[in-house]
């Protein structure tokens, strides 16, 4: 694309040639134009001005599948937290509904429980709370249809009168992006105010959901392996029995074993 002239150019989703009237949106390799930038709610995802040119025309195209599907995402969502929380969780569809903001634009988001890999919350940029995969939930107070927790991940963060920012990033697999932010307070807030006592408190709940719904998935993966180590032990023993190495009584003994343990 280095010599190549922007008006023989073709937007990477539409294919139309880009052209003086239909303006364009500067990617890393390729251009959009305006018309599909806004109608495939990209705008709404990515500044066109800071934020385009580190997305690859792939990566465009996959968002725009993305956004495809979020009408389908919405109507089948069934959140279990208040409307107004940025991070919602569907326990029986397994799926995460997020709101995430660029500029005054807003836009859901929809991933699956098996795609968060882990996630953590920072004031002014310093980590008071991590969890994910491997991370172990113990004690805390439950609330909620889908038990999750806090206060025993929240880690100690220091005393500040100001809060500048509070953000929750969330990184992702097999997503068009790898790192999902939530941000909860944007401008200078004091921290003994109404906002920012309600925004803590929204983004611990995020997190102790979040951290619930990862534990979830291992717990899944943990038993679907151990039911398969089982069935290969099993296997084996019946070989063993066809082979004449145990008589049925002993084989029967030792299946009983491996089922209480």
């Amino acid at each position: 694309m280095a010599n190549e002239s922007v008006f023989s150019s073709a937007c990477v989703i539409c294919g139309k040639k880009m052209s003086f009237f239909n303006g364009k949106v500067i990617l890393k390799d390729g251009y959009v134009c305006n018309q599909c930038w806004e109608v495939k709610g990209l705008g709404k995802r990515i500044d066109y001005i800071t934020e385009s040119r580190n997305y690859s025309a792939q990566q465009i195209r996959d968002m725009v599948q993305v956004v495809n599907c979020v009408p389908s995402c919405a109507a089948n969502f069934n959140g279990n937290t208040l409307i107004a929380d940025l991070v919602q969780l569907d326990d029986s569809a397994q799926i995460v509904q997020i709101i995430t903001k660029v500029g005054f634009n807003s836009a859901k988001e929809y991933i699956k429980y098996n795609q968060i890999v882990d996630f953590e919350l920072l004031e002014d940029g310093e980590t008071i709370t991590k969890g994910g995969f491997g991370a172990v939930v113990v004690g805390g107070a439950l609330f909620g249809t889908s038990g999750a927790i806090t206060g025993a991940i929240l880690g100690r963060k220091k005393a500040k009168t100001v809060c500048n920012s509070l953000q929750l990033r969330i990184s992702v697999k097999d997503y068009y992006k790898k790192v999902i932010i939530v941000d909860y307070i944007e401008l200078p807030t004091k921290s003994t105010s109404t906002t920012y006592k309600q925004m803590h408190e929204q983004a611990q709940k995020a997190i102790g959901q979040l951290q619930v719904a990862v534990a979830s998935v291992q717990n899944k993966t943990v038993r679907r392996e151990s039911t398969e180590s089982l069935a290969d032990e099993i296997q084996k023993l019946n070989c063993l029995k066809e082979q004449g190495a145990l008589t049925d009584e002993e084989f029967a003994m030792a299946k009983k074993r491996l089922l209480e343990t």
